[in-house]
């Protein structure tokens, strides 16, 4: 069956309007912004539609939030032991409309069992909050497209989905 050129490039269009544009940038670097003191790493990086990424780390505790601009340190999206790096170098936007509905960040820290964990962590971006939508252990051969998959569904979904 051959669908009519209108009908199949408006097909086409709802289909990827759907899905969310995947942006990546980085997680340090010339265009953060540092308010780090010698015993306290904080700095905030820029990411698309005006939200940003902020983290923290003093040492035992580590820290990121993620929302729109100034409000955004006030949108814990996990705080941790951190392990070794703790951060990975870049975070994975997903884009609907201009606004960021989800991210995926890779980290390193340690559970409550003391085991060291290496994970890509899925948030996801609600107007007023931000919430974490799962959690992919980063040793599996698949994890960055479990984690960009799982993203996806976050991005068309709210904090009570998960």
């Amino acid at each position: 069956m051959r669908l009519p050129s209108a009908a199949a490039a408006l097909l086409l269009l709802s289909i990827t309007a759907s899905q969310a544009a995947v942006i990546y940038t980085p997680t340090n670097g010339p265009t953060c912004h540092d308010h780090s003191k010698p015993e306290f790493g904080d700095w905030t990086r820029p990411g698309p539609g005006g939200y940003v990424a902020r983290f923290t780390d003093e040492g035992n505790l580590a820290s990121v939030s993620i929302g729109p601009g100034p409000r955004a340190k006030h949108r814990l999206a996990a705080q941790l032991r951190g392990s070794g790096k703790i951060f990975g170098d870049k975070i994975e936007w997903h884009v609907v409309g201009g606004v960021p509905k989800s991210a995926v960040l890779r980290m390193w820290y340690r559970d409550e069992s003391e085991t060291e964990m290496h994970a890509l962590e899925v948030f996801l971006l609600e107007p007023g909050r931000t919430c974490s939508f799962g959690s992919i252990d980063a040793r599996r051969p698949d994890a960055n497209g479990l984690a960009s998959q799982r993203a996806e569904y976050a991005a068309h979904s709210d904090c009570t989905n998960e």
